[in-house]
Formats: C-alpha cells, structure tokens, sequence
C-alpha cells in the first residue's frame, strides 16, 4: 500500500513541476488500477522493457479468439501503472484483430491526455499487449503442432 501511495505522490509532484493536470480518468486508474494481477497458466504472456527502465508484465486468457480476462504487473512509475491499466481495460472483450489495432494514441486519449515526456508508457503498454497476443499465437502453432503428431 506504502507504494502505491508513492506512486500517488509522483502524479502530484508532476502536476506541480509541469503544465499538465491528470485527469478524472488518469487518476481513476492511478487510486484504482483496473485488472492488476496475474493470471494463473495464462494462453498468451508478455514482458515489455521500456526506453525508461519501466517494464510491464501481462497475461491473457483467451477464448474464441476474444480477450475474456487480462490482467497486468506493472514496475515502474505510476505513469506505466496508469497506462497498462487503461490498455487492459481497452483490451478486455476485443477480439484479437481488435486489440492488435490499439495504439498509443488510444491510451492517451482514454486518459484524457498524458505528458508528453511519459508517452513512451502509453506505447510500452500497447507493446506488451501485442507481446502477449504475439506469445498466444506462437502457443497456438506449437499445440497445433503437436496435436497433428
């Protein structure tokens, strides 16, 4: 709890040192991330380092090709926190085209505008998505595989 309080306390050292004001949206997902966790044998996982030092960990289940649950580890600023957030709860119910379709600019937008000196969170997260959906696919090949002996 002690660092997610920290991580509260980076978003208002950042409106302080910067013009930027976080949003009702971004500091939803800073007090209440959305899906935050491990999904337990999950059908696709990715690990995304970012130009910062940040990486986010994220697993999927999936079912009929659709993104029924999506949970994420974030390490990192509470930047990287809010953006994985945002992505899983875009991602949550897509179909994997769909998903693969995200970008950073939807990160952004979702939460009402981030710094320009954090965007790379945005696009951290989207990556680590198409990490993810990439690693169900190449599970998919692999079962395929062996199921045809």
């Amino acid at each position: 709890m002690n660092d997610h309080k920290a991580l509260l306390a980076d978003v208002f050292e950042e409106t302080e040192n910067h013009q930027w004001r976080a949003s009702e949206a971004f500091l939803s997902h800073a007090k209440y991330p959305r899906n935050m966790g491990v999904i337990e044998t999950p059908d696709g996982y990715g690990h995304e380092t970012g130009q910062c030092g940040d990486s986010i960990e994220l697993s999927l289940r999936i079912e009929n090709n659709f993104i029924r649950d999506i949970k994420f580890a974030p390490h990192g600023c509470v930047f990287t926190l809010v953006c994985a957030s945002a992505v899983t709860d875009l991602a949550k119910g897509l179909n994997l085209d769909q998903a693969l379709e995200l970008e950073p600019k939807d990160v952004d937008v979702t939460l009402g505008g981030i710094p320009e000196d954090h965007l790379h969170c945005a696009r951290l997260a989207v990556n680590t998505l198409g990490t993810a959906i990439s690693d169900y696919f190449a599970r998919a090949v692999i079962q395929t595989k062996s199921a045809k002996g």
